[in-house]
């Protein structure tokens, strides 16, 4: 009988980083055997539709029950969930993977069930110097950084891919959450005859993939979308919320790295007009860098590498079919605390996601009496300019002053 593991993630509902990174993971551990299943508190399209056309194995755990008790292996995003899959659903395991993939989301942070991980794992050097700040030091003995890491599908696309355009004709920003000054570089950069497109939540939202990227001559973008760019070979410049160091380059490139890429490094914020200036001055630096970019993805953020060595870290190089697993004991004064707020936390965000499905059935159902009220304006327009308006209004018209002289 295959082995099982569990991935767990607070929502699954967007193209985003913690979702995109269990869905890589997922498919390396069916690649290597594995029986998974992802547990969620959130389940929704546009992501919902995506794995269902694909079969991967989703549940949202605030409405169904999970399909087994004992899972070989368990890697672990956001601890609410793990609390409700361990606490509540009493789940036994072999191994335990914790992972943190933000400084300062609170999500993120490393909680309870850090002296039971085999092993610790975040997204940046930045993300580990926080974590150390309060795990214990046996916890901190085990904590390593899984940088965002590219599937070999990516790098295998590099070499196959098309000539880069020597002037920048197309440019993608990637985001779900743009600064004004990107919205006003688009803007500003259309009316220069460039084509700009913002691919992401409330714009143009869409799995990245390395034929979307491809169809760019420039990607603007921060976090994990740096990292594959590199991997294809694309020229990136890293800018977003926090401001960025803009083009990556051999110089910059540890220092944006320490921060995963996220703009924190420098803080730099410019505006639209500097943003084109920059673009346009350094892109043919850009192109020179290319190889040794895809080169230095290729080294450090493979992700059958990096998952390889995560595996190995902890003993599970083959399937863990025999593999004992074991239930968790904590103690009862931390058990009953910790499951009382997490059944508190449990219930305001399943109260919370009903009042968003209510909120969205009532903006729904306004669109269609909106819509129905609109037809009914035009059926009126319509019927007041035909013929049989115009002679009616004319009849009372007339009736009206008969009326007066009799």
């Amino acid at each position: 009988m295959p082995a099982r593991a569990l991935l767990t993630n607070h929502h699954f509902k967007n193209f985003a980083g913690s979702e995109l990174l269990t869905l890589d993971l997922y498919q390396a551990l069916i690649n290597r055997g594995y029986e998974v299943e992802i547990a969620t508190f959130l389940y929704a399209d546009p992501l919902k539709e995506h794995c269902q056309k694909l079969g991967i194995n989703v549940t949202n755990i605030l409405r169904d029950s999970l399909q087994s008790q004992e899972y070989e292996l368990v890697w672990s995003h956001h601890f609410p969930v793990l609390v409700k899959v361990v606490l509540e659903d009493k789940i036994k395991f072999s191994k335990l993977v914790l992972s943190s993939l933000s400084p300062y989301e609170p999500l993120e942070s490393i909680q309870i069930f850090d002296n039971l991980a085999s092993t610790i794992v975040c997204n940046s050097y930045e993300t580990k110097k926080k974590l150390e700040t309060y795990l214990s030091e046996d916890s901190t003995n085990k904590l390593h950084v899984f940088p965002n890491s590219v599937p070999s599908s990516w790098f295998r696309f590099f070499d196959s891919q098309k000539t880069l355009s020597k002037t920048i004709q197309k440019i993608a920003i990637v985001t779900n959450h743009p600064p004004q000054e990107l919205l006003d570089f688009q803007k500003y950069a259309v009316s220069q005859n460039y084509t700009v497109e913002i691919i992401g939540a409330q714009h143009k939202f869409a799995l990245v993939t390395p034929e979307l990227l491809s169809f760019y001559d420039v990607i603007i973008s921060i976090g994990r979308t740096v990292q594959h760019c590199m991997a294809i070979g694309i020229p990136v410049y890293c800018y977003d919320h926090f401001g960025g160091p803009g083009w990556i380059t051999p110089e910059n490139l540890k220092n944006a790295e320490f921060f995963n890429y996220s703009g924190r490094c420098c803080k730099t914020i410019r505006n639209h007009y500097e943003i084109l200036d920059d673009l346009c001055n350094g892109y043919g630096a850009a192109l020179r860098t290319v190889p040794y970019l895809q080169t230095y993805a290729r080294d450090f953020y493979s992700f059958d590498k990096n998952f390889d060595w995560v595996c190995k870290e902890i003993g599970v190089e083959n399937n863990l079919s025999e593999s004992a697993v074991k239930s968790v004991e904590l103690p009862d004064e931390i058990r009953i605390k910790v499951g009382f707020l997490s059944q508190l936390y449990i219930r305001v965000l399943y109260e919370s996601n009903e009042l968003v499905a209510q909120l969205s059935k009532s903006q729904l159902e306004f669109q269609q009496a909106n819509i129905e009220l609109n037809n009914l304006k035009h059926l009126l327009q319509s019927i007041e300019k035909s013929k049989f308006w115009k002679v009616r209004k004319a009849w009372l018209r007339l009736k009206h002053m008969l009326g007066k002289h009799t």
